[in-house]
């Protein structure tokens, strides 16, 4: 049984040759998502959507996204703790209603090379 690739299973090359950022890369307005505080859990988000599957794995992909938010504002500054947080429930309601049709539904996981191919496409 094919398991499930994440963040951790590219090399920083291979990520850096994906268009991983926050906001949809796959629509013109994308490119004005600011990037923020979230560019780590974001690019790990854009991973898990292209690893794709079932709405449960698009659900798991979602939450890991708000924990993984709400990892990196117990590191930012407190004064602009409140901005962050902000950032982060407008950032998770977003996808979370929206970004249903950025996710690869599918009857099996995608594999490594299928991951690069999608996002290396979404410009």
């Amino acid at each position: 049984m094919q398991r499930r690739l994440s963040y951790k299973d590219f090399t920083e090359e291979e990520i850096k040759s994906m268009n991983l950022r926050c906001g949809p890369c796959n629509k013109w307005y994308g490119k004005f998502v600011p990037q923020l505080w979230f560019k780590i859990p974001c690019k790990k988000h854009d991973i898990g959507y292209a690893a794709g599957k079932s709405e449960e794995d698009r659900r798991q992909s979602d939450v890991k996204l708000l924990v993984d938010m709400n990892d990196v504002i117990k590191k930012v500054p407190f004064y602009f703790k409140w901005l962050a947080q902000r950032a982060r429930d407008m950032f998770y309601s977003a996808v979370h209603r929206y970004g249903k049709d950025s996710f690869n539904y599918s009857d099996r996981y995608a594999t490594k090379e299928e991951i690069m191919n999608v996002l290396r496409k979404k410009k």
